[in-house]
């Protein structure tokens, strides 16, 4: 049986600032795995790409990574918008292909928010955080939720960044 997954993201890639990136899936929510990316990798994708006019593609690009070996199991993934919705689904169909998406439903917690008429929060939303917090020291953390961390370096998300250029 398929299920859903809620991704979120914790911290801000405008701040240049270490943020944390992950999945939780609403089947159980011990099913989860995210990322971190440090805030010189940030820094050094701005310089480099100019990734401040787009953040919603990088965005993308580390939720590609997260998910891309589980994506097959979902039928709906729902994401926050920390950056512009619309633009992190269309780069999500370019990186994974408009034929592997076609049957998963890709829609951003907002609409969630309306047809429920309250401000739910999104399952990811405390894991997000602990990726954040935990996700490039997690040989020092020996307690507490183990991590499934998804480790992605500069190089990848340059390789992303220019495919989809």
């Amino acid at each position: 049986m398929k299920g859903a997954i809620h991704i979120d993201m914790s911290g801000r890639f405008h701040n240049r600032e270490k943020i944390g990136i992950a999945y939780v899936s609403d089947m159980n929510g011990e099913k989860h795995k995210g990322t971190a990316i440090g805030g010189k990798v940030i820094k050094a994708l701005v310089k480099r790409y100019r990734t401040d006019r787009d953040f919603a593609r990088l965005y993308a690009i580390c939720i590609y990574f997260i998910i891309r070996d589980d994506i097959d199991g979902f039928k709906e993934i729902i994401i926050c918008n920390d950056e512009d919705f619309d633009s992190v689904k269309r780069y999500l169909y370019i990186l994974f292909g408009s034929k592997r998406l076609s049957k998963i439903n890709i829609q951003p917690i907002d609409y969630y928010r309306k047809v429920m008429g309250k401000n739910v929060k999104s399952l990811a939303d405390g894991k997000a955080e602990s990726y954040r917090k935990r996700g490039l020291k997690i040989k020092r953390w020996f307690r507490g939720t183990k991590l499934n961390v998804v480790e992605i370096n500069f190089k990848d998300i340059c390789d992303c960044w220019e495919m989809n250029g």
